[in-house]
């Protein structure tokens, strides 16, 4: 079984792992994304911040999500500064994952003070959740 956008998301943890050795814990969420989005743009991935996600309700929009960042169009990225990976943000990033049709995304939460922690989301026809 061939691991989903394998080569993808070994750079895009790349980038996670160097901004978190780089700048450590304790930071404001919006200083790791900035560093993200210049670690992503040095490896020459392309990305969108603060991606609208439409919300839907019945096949009718109802409001819209906003994903940090979007990498190379397929993978979501949800970032976080916080003691640890909380389930509310496993459930919001599959809800995005559902209503943007995309089947990747990671949960990176560079607030851990031993490591960074990452939660890997695939959606499919049977949601998977994947830790790290």
């Amino acid at each position: 079984m061939s691991f989903l956008y394998q080569d993808l998301s070994y750079e895009i943890l790349g980038c996670a792992f160097d901004v978190y050795n780089e700048l450590g814990p304790f930071l404001r969420e919006s200083i790791y994304q900035r560093a993200m989005e210049i670690a992503l743009s040095d490896k020459g991935l392309k990305w969108e911040r603060q991606k609208s996600v439409p919300i839907q309700f019945r096949n009718q929009k109802i409001g819209t999500g906003l994903v940090d960042l979007l990498v190379e169009e397929n993978v979501i990225l949800e970032l976080k500064a916080v003691d640890m990976i909380h389930p509310v943000f496993i459930s919001q990033l599959v809800q995005y994952l559902s209503t943007s049709g995309l089947p990747l995304g990671y949960i990176l939460n560079f607030g851990s003070i031993k490591r960074l922690q990452y939660q890997r989301v695939i959606l499919s026809a049977n949601i998977r959740v994947g830790s790290a």
